[in-house]
């Protein structure tokens, strides 16, 4: 059983690397004050990794997807009573592939967490109640418009995970409001201008604390280039 010893090592190792990986991404950086608190991190996930994630990516034709509307949706969701180990075991079964287990068992642990609260909270031992990871396709004609999100959300966190024809027109980030381009939006589809747009690039991604005014929304604009796929965690108060 020598080479399962192995096995087994090697996949921690891999594993800690990566945490080790995306802890100092977060260290390093800064949380923005504009137009409310966030951050973007370009490189959050190593590009390899990344790549390895979008191949993998389940087909939407299948039984995988819950169709909503123009977005579909695998979510797997925890209480404080439930283990994310659990979570992490849901996601490797449907994606059969040890890089969803990976990457899954570092975005729910307590060590992640701690760094993602610690931007917006000042504290490391904020008590939330349920967790949310969902794997998102938006189709086409998607789109969002400006809304603050539910006070009852502690955290937003977003992964995107683009093609290469997506990362280059890069039309697909989601925006961020102020207040009074959210009073001047468009009545109908609720979008408008945007004060910042992160860029969709592979493999980074953005957080925000969800208040009374942390408007945003994400435009569908320019040539359709294939569903917008993205990894969303939420916490909840």
């Amino acid at each position: 059983m020598i080479w399962l010893s192995l096995l087994i090592s090697t996949r921690a190792h891999i594993k800690g690397d990566l945490k080790s990986y995306v802890l100092q991404t977060l260290n390093e950086t800064t949380v923005s004050s504009e137009p409310f608190p966030n951050l973007y991190v370009r490189h959050f996930l190593p590009p390899n990794l990344s790549q390895q994630l979008l191949r993998s990516w389940p087909s939407a034709k299948g039984k995988s997807f819950i169709p909503r509307g123009k977005m579909r949706s695998i979510g797997f969701s925890a209480t404080h009573l439930r283990s994310e180990a659990k979570i992490c075991a849901l996601v490797a079964k449907k994606k059969r592939s040890k890089q969803w287990l990976d990457l899954c068992a570092v975005l729910t642990s307590k060590d992640v967490e701690a760094a993602l609260f610690r931007k917006f909270y000042n504290s490391t031992k904020v008590k939330h109640g349920r967790f949310t990871f969902r794997l998102i396709e938006d189709q086409q004609k998607f789109y969002v418009g400006m809304h603050p999100d539910a006070t009852s959300k502690l955290l937003t966190f977003q992964i995107y995970l683009p093609n290469q024809e997506q990362e280059l027109e890069n039309n697909y980030g989601t925006c961020l409001h102020t207040e009074s381009q959210f009073s001047s939006k468009d009545a109908k589809t609720g979008l408008g201008e945007c004060e910042v747009q992160f860029d969709f690039r592979l493999g980074s991604a953005y957080a925000f604390r969800p208040t009374n005014v942390s408007y945003h929304s994400v435009p569908m604009r320019g040539r359709w280039r294939g569903p917008r796929r993205t990894i969303m965690l939420n916490w909840y108060r």
